[in-house]
């Protein structure tokens, strides 16, 4: 998650919209990880997943930039 930084491009509008999808990926990672010590590993699972999938909407809506190394896990083109 560290990686992941905001498009520079982005108008004020987008960039809230950037830090709320930021907010729902922090939120369902920590959960994760929450339900993770618990040995809740379904919920922590379930979790992980959400925070992914905001990510990849994310990415895909041109909020964030995605670095070379972690392009491979997105079907976005961001040459």
């Amino acid at each position: 998650m560290e990686k992941i930084k905001p498009s520079p491009a982005l108008d004020e509008k987008d960039k809230k919209r950037a830090r709320e999808f930021m907010d729902m990926i922090t939120s369902y990672y920590h959960d994760g990880l929450h339900f993770w010590e618990k040995e809740r590993f379904l919920e922590s699972f379930e979790c992980f997943v959400y925070a992914w999938g905001w990510l990849d909407a994310g990415a895909r809506m041109g909020f964030f930039q995605i670095p070379p190394d972690l392009k491979k896990h997105f079907k976005i083109d961001q040459t």
